[in-house]
């Protein structure tokens, strides 16, 4: 189970392999296969969680963060002169003038044309990540949060309840989803460096990277974290079963809880998250930038009347809504 751990961030040295996507299991057997060479393992993107385990951790050649969402690749791996391994679905197809083809490597369903299949066998890339130069480029005192399962975090819960029943935590913001480029997305972070000292902010997915530089702190008079970092994108089911704890310690139904959701929208399976946060019923979601591309007109006016989704607008303005929000009100036809 994954606990709270402080990541180094965009600091790097020695031989270097670098690591993105979501395939932990992977990361497990190149941390054991690379054990005592002289071999540095540095994630990215959604493998940030990764420092959170600590049956992983306990390699000391794992050593931190490099870079942010999926879509940097094409710099991030341009300045990286280590080898780099894409897992599941996050590979980004080099273009163009890019030079780190040939040390790039895919693993398992992954695979484009002009890089290398990973097998089992990882004596290929440790040759040929000892055969680079050491890495360079990458010595900043940056560092991020992580390891927030939300087992860990339901051990809090009466802590928790006793803030909100002292009044000093007033709000939960789940605000989370997939990150893609383009200013649209900075929406995200003006909204959560807005969100007050006394709310807490519950993420997960690569969209935390448009805001995870940020200390956030703790809630005023306690001693528990405002920021909480869930871990992958399929670790959203954590916001809910936060929810639904909430929801049976406090009596009050779930749609009835001081809990705000706001979501960066990228389709893939961010669609499934979706539609399960629609079947449990939960309502007065923010989805934004854009909708999602099967919503038409039709679509989003009876997502509107049934759950009363929102599209994200102005952060200043959404947030002064979430934070006094409105009854429902119920149309009856005569």
């Amino acid at each position: 189970m994954p606990t709270p751990v402080c990541v180094p961030q965009n600091k790097a040295e020695g031989k270097g392999i670098l690591v993105t996507g979501h395939d932990l299991e992977l990361l497990e057997r190149l941390l054991i296969a690379t054990e005592g060479k002289g071999i540095n393992i540095y994630t990215h993107s959604e493998m940030l969680p990764a420092h959170g385990y600590p049956e992983l951790r306990k390699y000391a050649h794992l050593k931190g963060n490099v870079g942010k969402a999926w879509f940097d690749q094409k710099k991030l791996f341009q300045q990286w002169n280590g080898t780099i391994i894409v897992t599941t679905n996050c590979i980004v197809p080099p273009t163009g003038r890019a030079d780190y083809a040939d040390r790039l490597y895919s693993y398992g369903i992954v695979g484009i044309d002009n890089c290398r299949q990973l097998e089992d066998d990882f004596a290929p890339l440790i040759e040929q990540t000892l055969a680079l130069p050491d890495i360079e480029g990458f010595d900043s005192e940056e560092t991020l949060m992580t390891g927030h399962n939300y087992k860990t975090i339901l051990g809090l819960a009466p802590q928790i309840l006793d803030a909100v029943n002292a009044g000093k935590i007033k709000r939960f913001f789940v605000v989370a989803g997939c990150d893609k480029p383009g200013k649209p997305n900075d929406y995200f972070r003006d909204l959560a460096l807005s969100i007050p000292d006394d709310c807490i902010i519950l993420t997960s997915s690569c969209g935390k990277f448009r805001f995870n530089d940020h200390d956030f702190g703790t809630i005023p008079g306690t001693e528990i974290p405002r920021y909480l970092d869930l871990g992958q994108c399929n670790d959203s089911y954590g916001a809910v079963m936060i929810a639904l704890a909430l929801s049976d310690a406090m009596g009050v139904p779930v749609n009835e809880l001081p809990v705000n959701i706001v979501l960066s929208w990228m389709e893939q399976k961010a669609v499934l998250i979706l539609l399960a946060l629609f079947n449990l019923g939960i309502q007065n979601i923010y989805l934004g930038p854009n909708p999602p591309e099967f919503v038409n007109e039709d679509i989003f006016a009876f997502l509107q009347q049934q759950f009363n989704l929102q599209l994200t607008g102005d952060a200043q303005e959404d947030l002064v809504k979430m934070l006094n929000p409105q009854p429902k009100i119920e149309v009856v036809e005569a």
